[in-house]
C-alpha cells in the first residue's frame, strides 16, 4: 500500500510534465505520455531487478523498484486501439493465459524466491493480460467464470482480505520466516481471513454506500 500511495504522488506529476512538454513542443499528447511511461517503466524495472539482487525486502517496499508495475497498467490504458470485438478470441485466450500466470505465481513462489525482481513479470503481465482481455463475447471467455457468485463474493472482500493478511508479511520481513510461521499458523491465518471478511462487510461496504448517498445528494 505504501508503494501505491507514493505512486499516486509521483506519477501524476510526471504525466502533467509530459502533457506540458507535449503542448509546448506541438507533439501529440498520447505519444508523449507513452514515451514517458515506457522510459519510466523500463528504468524502474531495471532498478528493481538490481535492488532485488542486493536487498529484496527493501525492493519490495520501494516505489522506485515497484513503480514499473503501475507503469505497465498505464501503458495498457494507452492501448485502447488494440481492444475491440475483432480481437475477441485473442482476448479470451489472453484472459486464460493471464489467469494461469497468476495461479502459477501464487502456487509456485516461495519465501526463497527474491521478489519482486524479474519473477514479478509473471503476475504483473498476467494481470495486464486479464485487464486487456476484459469480458469478450467469445466461447472461451472468462466472463462465465467471473459471473459465478463465489468469484463475485471473493472479489467483493479481496481488498479487506489483503489488508488482513498484509501484517503477516510485514512480520516475516522483520522477524524472519521461521518465527513468523510459528506465530502465524493455520489458526492465525483463519482468523486473518475471517477478519478480512468482517472488515469487508462492516467497514468497506457501509462506507461505500455512504459515499454513494453523499454523491447523490
Amino acid at each position: 500500500m505504501s508503494v501505491e500511495e507514493q505512486f499516486y504522488l509521483i506519477w501524476p506529476l510526471l504525466i502533467i510534465g509530459a502533457l506540458w512538454l507535449a503542448t509546448r513542443s506541438g507533439r501529440r499528447r498520447v505519444q508523449s505520455l507513452a514515451a514517458v511511461l515506457v522510459v519510466m517503466t523500463v528504468a524502474s524495472f531495471l532498478y528493481g531487478t538490481l535492488r532485488t539482487m542486493h536487498d529484496h525486502n527493501l525492493a519490495y517496499f520501494s516505489t522506485l523498484a515497484r513503480g514499473w508495475e503501475f507503469g505497465v497498467g498505464g501503458i495498457l490504458a494507452l492501448l485502447s486501439t488494440l481492444h475491440g470485438e475483432r480481437l475477441r478470441r485473442t482476448r479470451a485466450a489472453a484472459g486464460w493465459a493471464g489467469l494461469a500466470a497468476i495461479a502459477i505465481a501464487t502456487l509456485m513462489f516461495t519465501d526463497v524466491d527474491r521478489f519482486p525482481g524479474t519473477i514479478a513479470l509473471l503476475p504483473v503481465l498476467g494481470t495486464a493480460a486479464i485487464i486487456w482481455a476484459g469480458m469478450p463475447r467469445a466461447a472461451l471467455s472468462l466472463a462465465p467464470v467471473a459471473a459465478l457468485p463465489l468469484v463475485q463474493w471473493f472479489g467483493g472482500i479481496s481488498y479487506s482480505l489483503y489488508l488482513a493478511l498484509a501484517d503477516r508479511h510485514v512480520h516475516a520481513v522483520h522477524h524472519g520466516p521461521a518465527e513468523s510461521g510459528a506465530r502465524h499458523g493455520a489458526a492465525a491465518r483463519t482468523v486473518d481471513r475471517g477478519g478480512g471478511c468482517l472488515a469487508g462487510y462492516a467497514v468497506e461496504e457501509p462506507r461505500g454506500h455512504l459515499c454513494h448517498h453523499r454523491g447523490d445528494g
